[in-house]
Formats: C-alpha cells, sequence, structure tokens
C-alpha cells in the first residue's frame, strides 16, 4: 500500500506532457511562414522530452549548404510549454561554433545571438533540450544568403 502511494505521488508531480499534435501544428505554422522568404536557408523542428541527465532529450537535425554559404542567424521558438534551450551549431569548413538561447516555450520567437554572419557555412546543427515541462516542439528558421 505504501509503494502504490509513493507511485502516485511521484506522478503527481510529474510535469503533464502538452498536446503534442497542437504544438507541433503551431510549429509547423511558425515554419510555414518563413518558408519562401529570400533569405531563409532552412527550417527545422523537433520534439523534447523529459532530460535523462546531462543527454539532449531533443530530435537533432543538421541542415547542410554548399560551401559559400553565409549564415546570418536564426530565429528560434519553442511551443507546449515549459522552459527549454535551443543550441545552434555552425560548422565552416571542418571546425564547429555555436550559440545556445533560453526560450520559454510560449511560442514567441526569438533571434538567436551571433555576434556577426558567418561565412563558408556548410552545416548548421539545431537542437533542444527541455529545461522545465513535460515535453515540448522547437522550431528554428535559419537565414543567411548562398553564393
Amino acid at each position: 500500500m505504501i509503494v502504490v502511494a509513493l507511485i502516485a505521488a511521484l506522478a503527481a508531480c510529474a510535469p503533464a506532457e502538452p498536446d503534442w499534435q497542437a504544438a507541433q501544428s503551431e510549429a509547423d505554422a511558425f515554419l510555414s511562414e518563413a518558408v519562401g522568404g529570400p533569405d531563409v536557408l532552412g527550417t527545422a523542428s523537433g520534439q523534447m522530452g523529459q532530460p535523462i541527465g546531462d543527454s539532449s532529450n531533443g530530435a537533432e537535425i543538421t541542415l547542410t549548404f554548399p560551401e559559400t554559404t553565409r549564415l546570418d542567424g536564426a530565429e528560434v521558438a519553442c511551443f507546449g510549454g515549459g522552459e527549454a534551450l535551443i543550441s545552434l551549431q555552425v560548422r565552416a569548413g571542418s571546425e564547429w561554433t555555436g550559440t545556445s538561447v533560453p526560450v520559454t516555450c510560449d511560442g514567441r520567437p526569438i533571434l538567436a545571438p551571433f555576434t556577426e554572419p558567418q561565412d563558408r557555412v556548410n552545416a548548421v546543427t539545431v537542437d533542444g533540450r527541455l529545461e522545465q515541462g513535460g515535453g515540448a516542439v522547437f522550431a528554428a528558421v535559419v537565414t543567411g544568403e548562398v553564393g
């Protein structure tokens, strides 16, 4: 009986999962608004669940580009409730640099802080880590210019 009560108490403390379909629909709408823009290089989105240790709990998405791509920045958003850390890793040649931005998963977009445009970019990896909440969907719009 004590074990059942303990399990019920722990389950009550766990954050509720979001409505995954609604969160993904909101992320898709955010990305759809950006697609076709003159400086949009690509978009990415993925679900984030409860963290397990220090590991990422999101879907790592890699966008690849021709060698001559300039990355100006990225606009990121998170949907479904909670708090998350969205990371962008940029590869120019064979070197990786990156930035991370904390976001509230309320659908409001935030610009990822690159201090200056990144030249000769051939890949960008976007990943999300849920810091608080039961789950969320991240979305990113990467901007710049090919050529």
